[in-house]
């Protein structure tokens, strides 16, 4: 796959999710409208598409992303004025919450990997906090044949560094969940508070 490809089709990549997202309210839906717009790509266009989701799921593999989920999936106990969240993601829940942060678009997707607390200017579906669905979209779009692996061999052939299912840890040094309302005081009011 030539990577100039690639890089030219990552503004097909958000346009794409973008066009999606309009026609549906939630994630599950987004997904359903994603795979029906893919399904007319080609096949480079489509591997092209995996190989970017690859490296943006890569990409918010990160503590803070890893907070912002904790905090939007609200586990917590009240104690006074203060919120103790109770649960870690696993690797799965937390690679799911990441396709979730996908689904949101380019702009969400660029400023919350600067600033989690932003995401509360933006109007995002927080009901369904995992879209894993997401990771067979192309799978889909490909073919309708369950058992046809054709698309995913290739994927994997064209995008080995960017396996998001082998030895991907979920990035929890440093976390702190006890003190995650003190960390993002403004974000975690605004949560509690739906």
């Amino acid at each position: 796959m030539d990577k100039a490809f690639v890089e030219k089709q990552e503004k097909n990549f958000w346009k794409w999710i973008d066009r999606a997202r309009k026609e549906s309210e939630n994630a599950t839906e987004t997904i359903e409208e994603l795979v029906a717009i893919l399904s007319d790509k080609s096949e480079e266009e489509l591997l092209a598409f995996e190989i970017n989701l690859r490296q943006y799921l890569k990409s918010l593999n990160h503590l803070s992303i890893l907070e912002l989920g904790i905090i939007l999936d609200s586990h917590f106990e009240k104690a006074g004025n203060r919120y103790a969240f109770k649960s870690k993601m696993n690797t799965d829940k937390f690679l799911y919450f990441r396709c979730w942060v996908v689904l949101q678009g380019k702009e969400v997707f660029d400023v919350i990997q600067k600033d989690i607390q932003k995401i509360v200017d933006y109007d995002v579906e927080i009901a369904q906090l995992k879209a894993s669905a997401l990771l067979f979209a192309t799978t889909n779009a490909f073919t309708d044949d369950d058992e046809d692996t054709t698309f995913q061999k290739a994927a994997i052939k064209y995008s080995k560094a960017l396996n998001y299912d082998l030895d991907e840890i979920v990035p929890d040094e440093g976390l702190d969940l006890a003190n995650l309302d003190l960390k993002y005081k403004d974000l975690v009011q605004t949560v509690v508070a739906l």
